[in-house]
C-alpha cells in the first residue's frame, strides 16, 4: 500500500497496481502476519530436531555400540527439516488480525 496527498495505490502483483482518489477512500485496513515464517520455522526446527534427537539418544542396543549418537543425529536432522517444513507451512497459513490504518497521519 502506498499513499500520496492525491492518491491510494495498492499493489495487486508485480505487473498490476490499483490507484484510488484519496477523497474515494473513507477507511484502510491492512492485515499482518501474526507469526513470521522465518521464526515459525525456527522453531518448528528445534522442536522437531530436540524431539527425535532426544528419542534417538534413548534408544539402547549392546550388539551396535555407539547407535545412540548415530540415530540421535538422524533424529536431528529428521526432526529438524520435518519441523521447518511444518513451521513453513504453519507460517504461511497464519494470518494476522486486520487493523484500521488512519489517513490522517499519512502524507
Amino acid at each position: 500500500m502506498f499513499v500520496t496527498p492525491v492518491t491510494v495505490g495498492v499493489q495487486l502483483s508485480r505487473q498490476q497496481s490499483l490507484h484510488v482518489a484519496r477523497t474515494d477512500v473513507a477507511r484502510l485496513e491492512r492485515r499482518r502476519r501474526s507469526v513470521s515464517i522465518g521464526k515459525a520455522m525456527g522453531l518448528g526446527c528445534l522442536a522437531g530436531g530436540a524431539a527425535l534427537g532426544g528419542w534417538g539418544l534413548t534408544a539402547r542396543d549392546p550388539d551396535s555400540p555407539g547407535i545412540e549418537q548415530t540415530l540421535a543425529v538422524v533424529g536431528l536432522v529428521v526432526g529438524c527439516v520435518g519441523g521447518g517444513a511444518a513451521g513453513l507451512v504453519g507460517g504461511v497459513v497464519a494470518r494476522g488480525p486486520w487493523e484500521e490504518v488512519a489517513l490522517d497521519g499519512l502524507p
